[in-house]
């Protein structure tokens, strides 16, 4: 059997490594929404740009938008952020600028 402190001591290491384990998770999260939202801004901004522009000028945002930072280089791969920016960079190619020629 292990003594009392013994097992207090384990049992205060196990809760210190949860919690920087849920720091390092939260950090995380953090970070990529904060890439993710920069990554939004950036399609958008592009986009408006390109629905504004000449058709030449259009086609340069529109590859811009297709291989601005692809899928996998500053997020997680296969994450939730990810999966977002992958959404609004696939309705930006896809729906909106299309429409204008």
């Amino acid at each position: 059997m292990i003594p009392k402190k013994y097992f207090i001591v384990i049992a205060f290491l196990a809760l210190i490594i949860l919690c920087l384990k849920c720091m390092y998770q939260h950090s995380r999260t953090v970070y990529e929404l904060a890439v993710a939202l920069e990554h939004i801004e950036i399609i958008c901004e592009s986009e408006n740009v390109a629905l504004k522009s000449e058709p030449k000028e259009a086609i340069k945002r529109l590859n811009y938008i297709v291989n601005y930072y692809p899928a996998g280089t500053r997020l997680r791969k296969g994450g939730r952020a990810e999966k977002i920016v992958e959404i609004v960079r696939n309705q930006a190619e896809k729906n909106k600028l299309p429409r204008r020629f």
